[in-house]
């Protein structure tokens, strides 16, 4: 039941941030990217130990979009999110 409520929160996540997915930005050290599933941004959210892992449902509705911030030369490791 776990996995189906968690595979339902990222298709509802990815449907209302989809019109956003192609907003990548890449320059010098720094790249900025959408957010792309719940899992993504609970993951990242607790690995930067920040709060953005609560804002599942906020993106869901429509109400936020989420960003990170990863250095190019750690592209696997969020730096900031916003």
């Amino acid at each position: 039941k776990k996995k189906d409520a968690r595979k339902k929160h990222n298709v509802a996540f990815r449907k209302s941030n989809e019109k956003y997915l192609d907003l990548t930005f890449s320059k010098g050290l720094y790249a900025i990217k959408v957010v792309k599933s719940a899992t993504e941004l609970v993951r990242e959210a607790a690995k930067m130990h920040n709060c953005a892992g609560g804002y599942v449902n906020d993106v869901i509705k429509g109400n936020s979009v989420i960003f990170t911030i990863k250095r190019t030369d750690h592209p696997r490791t969020a730096f900031y999110m916003l």
